[in-house]
């Protein structure tokens, strides 16, 4: 067995790692089959060849070499790279980044759907929805705080009814 260093020329196939190499003055455009990879190889990626000789002449397996600033794992058409201060998580139509301070990305292709027994927002500063339409359906909506009157709206900002001293102002939407 004998072990080259490499460098990737051509991605046969994407899903199965095999690929083209080129080893500077021995060897170019010969094929090679991966080892032990998740990584998802790139051309001009390193790799740690070995050369196998065979009845049918020489066969290569590859190992990649580790990136210079994060690790990547792939498996099928889903990436995982892992980078010293956050953590990219991408698949078709969707990547998730994790941020080493806890914060968090999102960003779907199309829409987003949360589906949970139960969804808990909590913020220590702010928190902003902004869409051009929101809908919220379910059977009721708390809110706390005072309404500012605007006219019309499903909250009051009268406290009290001025002819029946009822009040006016409720923390609850149902029927929504």
């Amino acid at each position: 067995m004998d072990l080259y260093l490499g460098t990737v020329t051509e991605i046969v196939d994407d899903k199965k790692f095999i690929i083209k190499f080129k080893i500077p003055s021995l060897i170019e455009g010969a094929e090679a089959y991966p080892v032990d990879t998740f990584d998802e190889v790139v051309e001009g990626d390193p790799i740690l060849l070995y050369g196998l000789e065979t009845i049918f002449g020489y066969s290569y397996l590859y190992k990649k070499l580790r990136l210079d600033d994060h690790t990547r794992l792939k498996l099928l058409d889903s990436l995982v790279d892992i980078f010293d201060d956050h953590i990219e998580i991408t698949s078709k139509d969707t990547s998730i980044m994790i941020n080493s301070d806890g914060s968090c990305t999102i960003k779907p292709k199309e829409s987003l759907t949360v589906e949970t027994k139960e969804y808990k927002l909590n913020s220590s500063s702010s928190a902003e929805l902004k869409s051009a339409t929101v809908t919220i359906t379910g059977g009721e909506l708390t809110v706390n705080g005072m309404v500012t009157p605007t006219g019309s709206g499903p909250f009051c900002g009268i406290t009290v009814c001025p002819f029946t001293g009822l009040p006016h102002v409720g923390s609850k939407v149902t029927g929504t």
